[in-house]
């Protein structure tokens, strides 16, 4: 985390740390966070960024699912932990990764506010939660989900896989899955990265309870070929799910 505030620079004692903006040295001495004074500068957006992003800090520390500063110092990649565990604002996110010269399209597909809609295996709560919150007994502190019919697509499944795929299909045909709304920015990053590239985050239009709602759904990126005309999420939680909450027990999503 003091690398990140520090621009990349590692840290190294209270000598180094205390200059950063955003200063972490105090916390494992008096449990608090020191925020410099910013810059002086007249340009409205760096004013309003680090105004909101010290805010967002303030937010989270209020928060019962925010992580201890020092655990998310301590996770893979503390920039994702930065801009998705405390952060969480599309705006502020966008600003600092331009500051920093990184490439915003790719990091901001991740910010879509559209619900999810489910179809396959993480239509199982238990197997959503343990992606999204490392416990498969945690589905209890996620938000409900929602019956939804998606129109003009089919699911089937991939070949040689026990694992489901989205494809394009006539006006007759449909799907019924779940319709869930991520809780921020990090709930959505993992559900991405648990899809994968083989699938693309694809905007569709869902009914559920008696609305149409534009959702986020993850439709096949393959070849057509390469699905086949029918998969059945009752078998696959009654065969293949214990097997699968095995294979992710214990790893973590970012």
């Amino acid at each position: 985390m003091c690398a990140v505030a520090g621009a990349g620079s590692a840290f190294n004692g209270y000598s180094d740390s205390k200059l950063f903006k955003v200063n972490f040295t105090s916390l494992l001495k008096c449990n608090t966070i020191e925020f410099h004074q910013h810059g002086g500068t007249s340009d409205y957006d760096s004013l309003k960024a680090w105004l909101s992003l010290v805010l967002a800090f303030c937010k989270a520390a209020t928060r019962a699912d925010t992580p201890f500063v020092t655990e998310l110092a301590q996770c893979k990649a503390p920039l994702n932990a930065l801009f998705n565990k405390v952060l969480n604002e599309p705006d502020i996110t966008r600003h600092y990764l331009k500051r920093m010269g990184l490439p915003t399209d790719h990091h901001l597909q991740q910010l879509e506010t559209l619900p999810i809609f489910l179809y396959g295996s993480l239509m199982s709560p238990h197997l959503r939660s343990l992606i999204l919150t490392g416990d498969a007994h945690n589905h209890h502190i996620l938000p409900d989900t929602s019956p939804a019919i998606l129109r003009r697509y089919r699911r089937g499944t991939v070949v040689d896989k026990d694992y489901p795929a989205l494809v394009p299909c006539t006006d007759a045909d449909h799907i019924e899955g779940l319709l869930f709304a991520p809780r921020n920015i990090d709930d959505r990053m993992k559900l991405n990265n648990f899809e994968g590239e083989q699938y693309k985050a694809t905007t569709v239009h869902v009914e559920s309870e008696g609305e149409r709602i534009a959702a986020t759904a993850y439709v096949w990126a393959g070849n057509e070929s390469d699905v086949s005309d029918t998969w059945n999420f009752k078998k696959f939680e009654s065969e293949r799910l214990p097997d699968w909450l095995s294979l992710f027990d214990g790893m973590e999503f970012l």
